[in-house]
């Protein structure tokens, strides 16, 4: 099973028409705290979060899975500040440089971007029956029934617009 995080489609991102089903989170770095995005397994359900914490200079990525019945086998994690460098060759290829609970320097991965697209990778298991996954559906509540599905999707899309505009 294929897990990464809700977010904007590949195919969106870079007028591509393979039909890919991974997806592309926006990340504003100049949000300082935690923020929370749903994992997603198989475009199907989601199955747990991630937490992205942002500090001044120091970001660090953890998660959490709902189910003890679901597990990441095999993560990786990039991080795009350039839309021009992404294709869908570059998403498949799989890195090891960044890792959940391991503290990063901001300033030296990124520069001085303010938004980056986080491709998040993953290989896992999950209970497709199970209750605590989440049946992916449009019109649901997400973050703790803090925002609709609507509306994460269209703050994501203005974090896009930023990332394109530079």
């Amino acid at each position: 099973m294929r897990f990464c995080t809700l977010g904007i489609s590949l195919d969106e991102i870079i007028n591509n028409e393979d039909l890919s089903t991974q997806m592309l989170t926006p990340i504003d770095l100049m949000q300082k705290g935690t923020i929370e995005y749903p994992i997603v397994a198989d475009n199907k359900h989601i199955v747990g979060s991630i937490a992205v914490s942002i500090g001044d200079d120091e970001m660090s990525l953890s998660y959490h899975l709902y189910s003890e019945r679901s597990e990441i086998l095999k993560s990786s994690i990039r991080f795009f500040k350039d839309i021009n460098d992404i294709t869908p060759d570059t998403v498949k290829k799989r890195s090891r440089s960044t890792l959940f609970d391991q503290p990063f320097s901001k300033s030296e991965k990124f520069g001085d971007a303010s938004t980056v697209l986080l491709c998040l990778m993953c290989d896992g298991i999950y209970d497709v029956k199970s209750n605590d996954n989440l049946p992916l559906v449009e019109n649901m509540q997400l973050l703790n029934d803090t925002t609709d599905y609507k509306e994460y999707m269209e703050n994501m899309h203005t974090l896009l617009l930023r990332i394109r505009e530079i």
